[in-house]
């Protein structure tokens, strides 16, 4: 079971959140956390329109995660403002894998925040907690990203975690607009003896 070790965290601020495993009960406040998300952030691949599927689907997608061995869910909530109220997912943060058996060992991280978590310091936490987990998990041994190169407050968070750039990959993404991207492809190793020369392997030494 995919899972991590609920935890309190403290970002910028001082403000409290709750770091933990998403499960199948929380896909209302995720899909409203991806619709909040996705309708101020330029650099997020899913589109607004893209989030209005129905919640049974992300609960299925939910419920699968637990059960998968490389894939996981992270959301970081913040606690009902009212008492009787529902926790509010502020972050988000994923593993996507490959279903080749051959590239399984890879892992594409997916993460986000709500608008007024961004520059909080949440993103370095939940992308070190999807690290921490990539080294426990036996199948796992590179972890990647992409980003887009104008996004230069993701790109020096991911370089200062210690992701090192691959590739650059020509007109990656497409805007409804019809303006092509590049993006920028960066990886992380997670077992000795592994990484190439130049690539470092979490955790850090």
């Amino acid at each position: 079971m995919a899972s991590i070790q609920p935890r309190r965290i403290t970002i910028k601020g001082g403000s409290s959140l709750l770091l933990r495993t998403a499960l199948p009960e929380d896909a209302e406040a995720v899909v409203a956390h991806l619709r909040r998300m996705s309708a101020d952030a330029p650099w997020i691949l899913r589109t607004p329109e893209e989030c209005d599927f129905p919640l049974e689907e992300e609960r299925r997608l939910l419920n699968d995660w637990l059960f998968h061995e490389s894939a996981i869910a992270l959301i970081a909530e913040r606690d009902a403002e009212a008492p009787g109220g529902r926790p509010e997912v502020k972050a988000m943060a994923i593993f996507m894998t490959a279903s080749r058996r051959k590239i399984a060992h890879t892992v594409e991280v997916g993460m986000g925040a709500d608008p007024d978590m961004r520059g909080m310091g949440i993103g370095r936490v939940m992308l070190e907690a999807l690290l921490d987990f990539a080294v426990t998990c036996p199948v796992i041994t590179k972890v990647m990203l992409k980003v887009y190169p104008a996004n230069v407050y993701a790109h020096r968070l991911y370089s200062a975690v210690g992701f090192v750039e691959e590739a650059r990959i020509q007109r990656s993404a497409l805007e409804t607009d019809g303006t092509y991207h590049d993006m920028i492809q960066m990886a992380m190793y997670v077992k000795p003896g592994i990484a190439p020369e130049g690539y470092p392997t979490w955790p850090l030494s």
